[in-house]
């Protein structure tokens, strides 16, 4: 899924978050453990200490600046494709008071390290995300005109989700930090439901049947509107990823030898 040309806004509380740094580097907190920046497992030493640490991380964490995240709560997301040059989808969808659940779940597959390249690519299953939320969306969707304002209840399921980033070493207060450079997230769902309430004004018939539609071509309807739930994921990674930057100098996450 890739983001392009369409025009995504996403209001959340994400924000407040990432540009908050400690002075000096904080002590990693009991359920995060570090990995010798030496071992010849490293990888593997991510994978599994990353496992060990998730039930907590997705809790949240006010030391590392991590909000919960399951439920994780957002306040908007507004898609405007209107103007995607003539896409399968030609609508306006926001969605209001948003709850997504299932990230406890997470399953960190696999990770490489490349510390000489300062790169991190991480690979993880969720097998299920459930979005819901109030929405108002008009417009067409694969040819077919669309509209209507009640509940929506978008369901993932069997989600791979492959996440990299890349950083630099950065000076601060006479310790070493690493600093974000640049990012990028895909996710992939081998299912996905839709059910909409209230569409059409409440029209039972027209309804249905458009529920019965965007489930039906659920891969073509999720290949359009997919791009603003990983851009609401890849949100959630980058806040993990800056929340630990900024917390932890590079000597505490990664030291010589543990």
């Amino acid at each position: 899924m890739s983001l392009g040309s369409k025009f995504l806004l996403i209001v959340c509380s994400f924000g407040v978050f990432l540009d908050t740094v400690a002075a000096k580097s904080l002590p990693l907190p009991p359920f995060i453990k570090a990995c010798s920046r030496n071992d010849p497992k490293l990888n593997e030493c991510a994978v599994k200490h990353g496992r060990e640490a998730l039930p907590y991380v997705v809790q949240g964490n006010p030391q590392v600046k991590i909000p919960p995240l399951d439920p994780l709560f957002i306040p908007e997301v507004r898609v405007d494709q209107t103007g995607s040059g003539g896409g399968a989808v030609g609508a306006v969808l926001t969605s209001r008071d948003i709850t997504v659940t299932g990230l406890k779940d997470t399953i960190f597959e696999r990770a490489n390290l490349d510390l000489k390249n300062r790169r991190v690519d991480s690979w993880y299953t969720i097998p299920r995300l459930e979005i819901i939320s109030k929405y108002e969306i008009k417009g067409r969707i694969l040819v077919l005109p669309i509209e209507g304002k009640g509940d929506a209840n978008f369901t993932l399921v069997g989600n791979k989700l492959y996440h990299w980033f890349t950083y630099d070493l950065v000076q601060r207060d006479g310790e070493t930090f690493t600093s974000l450079t640049g990012e990028d997230l895909t996710v992939n769902a081998s299912r996905a439901y839709f059910h909409l309430t209230n569409l059409f004004n409440g029209d039972k018939l027209l309804g249905d049947n458009m529920n019965k539609f965007l489930n039906d071509n659920w891969n073509d309807v999720l290949q359009e509107i997919g791009p603003d739930i990983v851009v609401a994921v890849r949100k959630i990674m980058e806040v993990l990823v800056r929340g630990v930057m900024n917390a932890f100098s590079y000597d505490t996450i990664f030291p010589e030898k543990v």
